[in-house]
C-alpha cells in the first residue's frame, strides 16, 4: 500500500449498521452504489470531505433511486471517474454534472431546454458553449489517445470453489441485488 497510514472502511455486509457509529475513525469508506442507496437514510447523518464514484455512469439516470440518494449524502467534495464516454445523451452528462455541481446547469428541464433540444437541432454555437462550459470540470481523454498506452485485452477465466461462508455472503449480496432489481 502507497498509504498505510489511511484507515479503510469496507461498508457492506449484513453487519453493516454496527459500523455506522466509528464511520469518522476511518480516512476512506468504500462501499457499493446499492448500498449507498440501501443506507442513504444512515449514510446521509455523516458529513464526508470527498465522495468519489467510480464507474460514475451508474447514476446517469437522473431519476433513478441510486442517484437521488447520492445526490442525499452531504460532502465538501466530488469526482465522478468514469470510462464510458458522455456520447449515450445529453441528459447523462447533466446527471453527472448534477451530482457534482447541484445548479450549475439548472434543472434538467432548463438543460433540455438551453442545449439537449438546440444541440439536437444541430445548434453547433450551444454545442460549443456546452463544451466551453465544460471544459474547466472535465478531464477527458479520448480512447485513441490512451490506447497505445493500453496493455492488449488479456481475458483469462479462473475458477473456484467458495469456502461456506462465503457461499452465504456471495448468496446474501445476489439476494440484495434480485431485490433491487425488483424494486426498479
Amino acid at each position: 500500500s502507497k498509504t498505510p497510514e489511511l484507515s479503510v472502511l469496507v461498508y457492506d455486509g449484513r453487519k453493516r449498521a454496527d459500523l455506522l457509529p466509528s464511520i469518522d475513525d476511518y480516512d476512506i469508506i468504500l462501499t457499493s452504489y446499492h448500498i449507498a442507496r440501501l443506507d442513504v437514510d444512515k449514510l446521509r447523518k455523516t458529513h464526508f470531505d470527498t465522495i468519489v464514484l467510480d464507474e460514475a455512469q451508474n447514476i446517469k439516470n437522473p431519476r433513478s433511486k441510486v442517484t437521488k440518494s447520492l445526490k442525499e449524502i452531504p460532502s465538501s467534495f466530488k469526482l465522478c471517474l468514469s470510462g464510458t464516454p458522455m456520447e449515450n445523451n445529453l441528459g447523462e452528462l447533466w446527471s453527472l454534472m448534477d451530482f457534482l455541481m447541484p445548479g450549475y446547469f439548472g434543472s434538467l428541464e432548463t438543460f433540455k431546454n438551453t442545449y439537449i433540444r438546440p444541440i439536437e437541432q444541430g445548434d453547433h454555437q450551444r454545442k460549443e458553449q456546452l463544451r466551453i462550459n465544460l471544459l474547466p470540470l472535465m478531464l477527458r481523454r479520448l480512447k485513441e489517445e490512451v490506447a497505445k498506452d493500453l496493455p492488449a485485452k488479456t481475458v483469462q477465466n479462473l475458477f473456484c470453489e467458495f469456502q461456506p461462508d462465503q457461499q452465504k455472503f456471495y448468496a446474501s449480496i445476489l439476494e440484495d441485488e434480485i431485490e433491487d432489481l425488483k424494486s426498479r
